[in-house]
């Protein structure tokens, strides 16, 4: 935050330099990333939501001035327009959703601010499609097995024990991409073999098998770098060139596994990493026939959530329609 809003005195007395008053409407648009962290995520976004809030609503603001138009002009119908024509260039609808959402907050300070009357994004919400249950993507755990078999050919042994590690996270403990990139060393407690997660809004604990466990282990025993951030260690971090010893981000993640999926043949249109978190529910209810088992595995609050792991598995198992279906003779 910028030194101009507010200091710090001795210990924890706060020591305003002069009564706050609100920025003009161009100096609010130049310096947001100063005022939006004292309106979301209870003082406390991530840096990685902050990174995304920004990309989004630095793309508005230049759209903005393409059009003429000062920002915090614009109106809701405006608005509708910009968020239709995000949908027609081909973004996904929870593409759209997330960049509507960076945008409301941006409107949401300037109100509280008092730079504008109304937000004009509250009333537009993105409705995204859900998916029929047989639609979702899942692998088999012959397909996961070929999944690592893969891995397990990269030359360089850091990233290979890296790329192991991710894969049995996300296909044997369900985790998400978000909570891949956001895992630090001091979330695991070895001694107990249990590790805290950081995602969707929410924190959780889980509690990986003895084999996920070891190949987390030796990741970190190899990885060649110690990067810390403030008093965080990120476990997982990037070999690119770029971004050598820094947290792999959620590009850098999907990216690994897209490759994979691509060299294997499974990679396509709606096939993502998010299919492996699918194949924990799918295979672990096949394993347990445990509904319960798998909703607190994957840290679903919603139980209709995970019964269509079930639905599939079952639909897969017992092919109903076999019961009704004639005999077909072979002609000459």
């Amino acid at each position: 935050m910028s030194n101009n809003l507010m200091n710090f005195g001795v210990g924890n007395e706060l020591v305003l330099e002069n009564e706050f008053e609100a920025p003009t409407p161009d100096y609010y648009v130049e310096h947001y990333e100063d005022f939006l962290p004292l309106y979301i995520s209870s003082f406390h976004p991530r840096s990685d939501t902050m990174a995304t809030y920004k990309q989004h609503i630095d793309a508005f603001i230049k759209a903005c001035e393409a059009a003429g138009r000062h920002p915090l002009s614009i109106r809701e119908m405006q608005m509708r327009v910009y968020a239709s024509r995000l949908i027609e260039s081909g973004h996904m609808e929870s593409g759209v959703s997330l960049r509507l959402s960076a945008i409301r907050a941006f409107f949401g300070t300037a109100k509280k601010l008092g730079l504008i009357k109304r937000n004009p994004c509250d009333g537009i919400h993105v409705t995204i499609t859900q998916k029929d249950d047989d639609q979702f993507k899942a692998f088999t755990l012959d397909q996961i097995q070929e999944i690592v078999d893969a891995v397990s050919k990269e030359e360089c042994r850091e990233l290979k024990l890296r790329n192991q590690a991710i894969v049995l996270l996300m296909a044997v403990q369900g985790l998400r991409v978000v909570e891949v990139m956001r895992m630090n060393d001091e979330d695991i407690d070895w001694d107990a073999g249990i590790i805290k997660v950081h995602g969707k809004g929410h924190e959780g604990t889980i509690y990986p098998d003895a084999k996920t466990l070891m190949a987390l282990k030796e990741y970190i025993d190899a990885r060649p770098t110690r990067i810390v951030e403030g008093s965080f260690t990120p476990t997982f971090v990037s070999f690119s060139k770029r971004n050598y010893g820094m947290r792999i981000q959620r590009n850098g993640i999907r990216k690994m596994m897209d490759k994979i999926l691509t060299e294997l043949g499974y990679k396509e249109k709606g096939v993502s990493c998010h299919a492996l978190r699918h194949s924990c529910g799918t295979n672990l209810y096949a394993a347990t026939k445990d509904l319960r088992v798998v909703q607190e595995t994957l840290r679903q609050r919603d139980p209709k959530v995970t019964a269509r792991y079930a639905h599939v598995a079952e639909r897969l198992a017992h092919r109903a329609t076999a019961m009704i279906s004639p005999n077909i003779s072979e002609t000459d």
